[in-house]
């Protein structure tokens, strides 16, 4: 195990830092971001229940599926256990290429969150989780086609053909009134780093370009292995930071904890 020691002593003194910054705070939070507590983007898992349980106006009128929705949430209520089911698709076309000229792909998820401790309350701690099957229809995916016409980019990365894969399965408490917010698992950077409204591929731009990061900072895939800490100093002032294995497989969630602890290549984020 080459972790070394120092290193694990930096990030214990990190971490005990900004928990100690946190518990100083005696500003108070909106009104809304005291209800959630706690950090993270649009894709985040508790926050895509967040956005699901919202009352939306359907397309079409479905009431036979209304027992699946009172099912889930009279689960909540007793158990604390929260979870989601989607599919998304994307097709593209170009209109030359240098070599495939269409691609498409479709995703299946299985996400949640699973509150066990102190349920209800602004100090909860919950288990999160997330699996997706990614797979494609035509001879490539959409996270191939910008190869295939000569762009030096990506488009659609999560559109690929990786089959079944974990992005997240970690550990999320909160502290101090839902002001301070941990996560210690398989992590999803994307989650948390460089988070900005429109920043769903799901839901917004398709090009990379657009996404976490910009294409400017190194982000690891997704079930890295790591830590991270978030905390309101005020109203519109947060600090997160946190560590995570840079050389991640979310193929092969397991292998992770190898990875953290033996290849030393780690990826570092502080935002403020």
């Amino acid at each position: 195990m080459n972790f070394s020691k120092s290193k694990l002593i930096s990030l214990i003194v990190l971490v005990l830092l900004v928990i100690i910054i946190g518990s100083q705070n005696v500003f108070t939070q909106d009104k809304e971001e005291k209800k959630r507590g706690g950090f993270g983007g649009p894709d985040q898992v508790e926050r895509q229940l967040e956005k699901d349980n919202e009352p939306k106006q359907p397309f079409f009128e479905l009431g036979f599926i209304q027992p699946y929705f009172d099912f889930k949430s009279k689960l909540k209520k007793s158990s604390g256990l929260g979870f989601g089911v989607d599919y998304s698709t994307v097709y593209l076309s170009a209109s030359e290429s240098l070599g495939e000229d269409n691609a498409s792909s479709g995703m299946v998820r299985v996400f949640g969150s699973w509150e066990l401790v102190g349920r209800g309350g602004k100090n909860s701690g919950a288990l999160n989780f997330k699996v997706e099957h990614r797979h494609r229809y035509g001879a490539i995916p959409p996270k191939a086609l910008g190869f295939a016409i000569g762009y030096v980019g990506l488009i659609e990365p999560p559109f690929s053909n990786d089959t079944w894969r974990m992005t997240n399965f970690y550990w999320r408490q909160r502290f101090n009134d839902g002001k301070i917010s941990f996560v210690v698992g398989l992590l999803d950077a994307t989650d948390y780093v460089d988070v900005y409204a429109l920043a769903s591929p799901w839901l917004h731009f398709m090009n990379f370009a657009f996404s976490t990061g910009s294409e400017t900072i190194y982000i690891p895939n997704d079930a890295a292995l790591g830590i991270a800490v978030g905390l309101y100093v005020t109203d519109n002032i947060y600090v997160i930071a946190g560590i995570s294995d840079a050389g991640s497989d979310p193929t092969d969630p397991l292998k992770n904890f190898e990875s953290f602890f033996k290849n030393n290549d780690y990826f570092k984020n502080v935002e403020i």
